[in-house]
């Protein structure tokens, strides 16, 4: 009865550990793609954009 009991409580523990393992590759995926999107705009952050500067709303006087 014992070796049920034990059984039964890593079978439980086991499966709560990989329930709670999502959370984990979630935040691990989220902070790998805003790190290469941080690289990639730091890289490629001006070329092919020309100067896009407003002159203040069109008030030249």
């Amino acid at each position: 009865m014992v070796n049920i009991r034990i059984n039964k409580k890593n079978m439980y523990l086991e499966q709560i550990a990989i329930y709670l393992t999502w959370p984990v590759f979630i935040l691990i995926s989220w902070i790998i793609i805003k790190s290469a999107l941080f690289f990639y705009e730091k890289k490629f952050s001006g070329e092919g954009q020309k100067d896009n500067i407003p002159s203040g709303g069109g008030k030249d006087k």
